[in-house]
């Protein structure tokens, strides 16, 4: 199972971003007990990856950085 989380972080004055994606992977671990009943445990792997920066000049351009770097597109 894979799950995907997109932050975008800008400074105060909205002038620069940039874009970092987390994927967490959820496994989960089939086990015995020493009794020998079934215990399940989850594992998470988390990995970021650096989407993308830029300059923004306009609310426009970061609506558009936003789909762009953060977007399910971008994945």
């Amino acid at each position: 199972m894979l799950k995907h989380v997109g932050l975008m972080l800008a400074t105060p004055q909205n002038t620069t971003y940039f874009c970092i994606h987390i994927y967490v992977y959820e496994s989960l671990v089939l086990g015995s007990s020493l009794i020998g009943a079934p215990s399940t445990k989850r594992h998470f792997f988390v990995y970021t990856r650096r989407g993308c920066s830029g300059h923004i000049k306009s609310p426009t351009e970061k609506a558009q950085a936003l789909n762009k770097c953060c977007g399910r597109a971008h994945r």
